[in-house]
């Protein structure tokens, strides 16, 4: 199978320019973060945050079997992503052996790669959301190459 080339998506190239300068250990601008919920949500079906734990921390103390049945489930569904615990060249290699690949032209692990790595997983393993669609990628992908071709000739032209 060839992997989807996740570059080559206009939004993805725009989520790129965006993140230059953000560093994954801190806190996104609100604006940012939006753009990256909606390439998630437009490659995904899902945002960051579907992934997340939802339910509420059990009020019990600490040593309590509620609160220790309530961490249990927590780490059970933190278990499902392996991509966390990765850093950005291991998670572009481990999403590249599901068919996403996240590498620059360099080879280098695209910067959306740490904000979209629990959705693409999530999507490549079934838990959750939808893989992009090939043929729609495909699509986009000969759209932006004529956008391109149509810019240079209007260039060559003048």
């Amino acid at each position: 199978m060839t992997p989807m080339i996740i570059r080559d998506i206009p939004m993805v190239r725009d989520l790129e320019t965006k993140l230059i300068g953000c560093s994954p250990n801190r806190d996104l601008s609100a604006d940012v973060e939006y753009f990256v919920d909606m390439v998630s949500m437009s490659l995904f079906g899902i945002k960051g945050s579907d992934t997340e734990f939802e339910e509420e921390e059990v009020n019990a103390p600490k040593n309590s079997w509620e609160y220790s049945e309530w961490e249990w489930r927590k780490d059970e569904h933190d278990a499902q992503y392996d991509s966390v615990h990765l850093t950005d060249d291991e998670t572009a290699a481990y999403l590249l052996a599901y068919g996403l690949d996240f590498h620059d032209s360099r080879g280098q692990p695209l910067r959306c790669v740490m904000w979209l790595r629990r959705q693409a997983e999530a999507a490549a393993k079934g838990i959750m959301g939808t893989m992009p669609d090939p043929v729609e990628f495909a699509a986009s992908k000969l759209e932006a190459e004529a956008a391109a071709f149509r810019a240079r000739k209007g260039r060559s032209a003048a």
